[in-house]
């Protein structure tokens, strides 16, 4: 219930009165922070929250924390990304639009990071979707041309399964040593 009560809190409080809003930065003070921006920005707030609550209880001792925090995930993604995403949107044609969609990558870049560094796959999935999502706004935005994005994803995923491919053929060879040594030490 404390759940369900602390989620619906602090999205009413992001949607009705942005906190931004809140601490005095308002659109007059700052014509940055138009009332869009201060929405969605509350709302990824509330992700990253979310997020960081997430990571507290992951470890925690009760159990009851450690499966709160399996709601927070997605919960935390669906925050974070889905306000970026929709703000970037929001703001087509503005001259700042460059910060609004770096913003949404950096996140992207954190799930990433966050996703293997906690062994936490439904991070990395949705860290995943959020590269999906990121390259649609890219070319929607007319930020990059589609032909120089499509030959440059292509590039980087060619170049990126040839390493790892190079990486398991090498930690295979290293392991069958490994394994004929300890064969051969322990006939000796």
């Amino acid at each position: 219930m404390a759940f369900i009560v602390l989620v619906g809190a602090l999205d009413v409080m992001a949607l009705q009165g942005p906190y931004f809003a809140m601490v005095g930065l308002s659109e007059t003070s700052f014509s940055f922070l138009n009332l869009d921006r201060q929405r969605y920005f509350s709302l990824a707030l509330n992700g990253y929250f979310f997020l960081a609550l997430m990571l507290i209880t992951d470890h925690s001792k009760s159990l009851d924390l450690r499966r709160a925090s399996r709601i927070l995930e997605p919960l935390a993604l669906l925050h974070m990304l889905g306000p970026l995403y929709l703000n970037a949107r929001a703001q087509r044609g503005n001259p700042l639009i460059g910060f609004d969609v770096s913003l949404y990558l950096g996140t992207v870049g954190l799930l990433f990071w966050i996703g293997p560094w906690k062994s936490l796959w439904r991070v990395l999935v949705g860290a995943l979707g959020g590269v999906a999502l990121g390259s649609y706004l890219l070319i929607d935005l007319e930020l990059v041309r589609k032909s120089v994005f499509a030959l440059s994803i292509g590039l980087i995923g060619l170049v990126g399964s040839t390493v790892t491919y190079l990486y398991l053929l090498r930690s295979e060879k290293l392991l069958i040593k490994k394994r004929t040594a300890k064969k051969f030490l322990n006939k000796s």
